[in-house]
């Protein structure tokens, strides 16, 4: 049994511990799925077309979420404190979603 429970994972993001597998620490579980999704989580070349979000403010709420985790943040791109990659907001042709 090798998953994380919300607890762990909330306990990965803590102020100053780098998130030992940052795939995790995004929290794509509770991003939506099913039909209807226009917006999705990009982080480096991989794209979670299965999960994501049917609007922008949806997003916005993902993302904010994320909370003190985000070494930096411009719009609807950011990166997590201890990862290399940054983490996009994008649409199915992979253009980064606009305020």
């Amino acid at each position: 049994m090798n998953e994380k429970t919300p607890a762990a994972v909330a306990a990965s993001l803590d102020l100053g511990v780098r998130p030992a597998r940052n795939v995790d620490a995004l929290r794509i579980q509770y991003a939506d799925q099913g039909p209807g999704l226009r917006w999705f989580i990009k982080r480096g070349a991989t794209t979670w077309f299965n999960r994501g979000f049917r609007t922008k403010a949806l997003a916005d709420a993902w993302i904010k979420d994320h909370g003190h985790a985000l070494d930096w943040r411009a719009g609807y791109v950011f990166r997590l404190r201890g990862d290399a990659c940054d983490v996009e907001i994008v649409d199915r042709h992979g253009n980064v979603a606009r305020p």
